[in-house]
């Protein structure tokens, strides 16, 4: 549980303070939620499938009971960018977390998030010296301007099926997030219209 309450404010102080996007946009769809988070001219598309979610405010979600997710975005200018954006994303997040918990180790999870260039799965081992663990899957989406994150937790063997679903789902679309875009958006999904970017 303090390792919950830990990831909570961490992952919030982190990830908010670096984010110079507007807040996420959710539209309803068949059995969940399509949440839109725009940053510039482009925006990120993602999926939530369940009968349980439950929207807490922009950037949490609360996937079932005891599972939840934040939603952020880190500016490529707060960790530096570079050539491989997804694998500085990652560090610098570790390295966040290795500074807040006694243990920390990263493994890139391929199983869920595929093949993919502009996608990443991260999943960050926390651990205490009192034996207590906690697991977060990161699901990180590139874009011009740095990443788009998406953090699950606390992540069990279990979580695996939902965070698969979750980073399949993600896409960048490259336009502006407007309002017309956005009743757009919502209309195809009332129609049960899958868009293709």
């Amino acid at each position: 549980m303090f390792l919950c309450a830990v990831f909570a404010l961490a992952v919030a102080a982190n990830a908010l303070a670096a984010q110079t996007t507007a807040d996420p946009v959710y539209v309803a769809i068949s059995n969940g939620w399509m949440g839109l988070y725009a940053h510039e001219d482009e925006y990120a598309k993602f999926s939530m499938r369940g009968k349980e979610i439950k929207l807490q405010d922009a950037h949490h979600i609360l996937l079932k009971p005891g599972l939840g997710m934040m939603v952020s975005f880190a500016d490529k200018a707060e960790f530096g960018g570079g050539a491989n954006l997804l694998e500085n994303h990652a560090k610098w997040e570790l390295s966040y977390w290795r500074s807040n918990a006694d243990r920390a180790e990263a493994i890139t999870r391929k199983d869920l998030g595929g093949a993919r260039e502009d996608l990443r799965v991260t999943e960050i081992k926390l651990s205490r010296n009192d034996g207590a663990q906690l697991d977060i899957f990161m699901i990180a989406l590139a874009s011009k301007d740095g990443v788009f994150v998406l953090a699950v937790s606390p992540g069990s063997s279990e979580t695996d099926a939902v965070v698969r679903e979750i980073a399949s789902s993600c896409t960048l679309v490259p336009r502006t997030l407007t309002a017309e875009e956005i009743a757009t958006v919502s209309q195809a999904a009332k129609c049960g219209i899958e868009q293709r970017f």
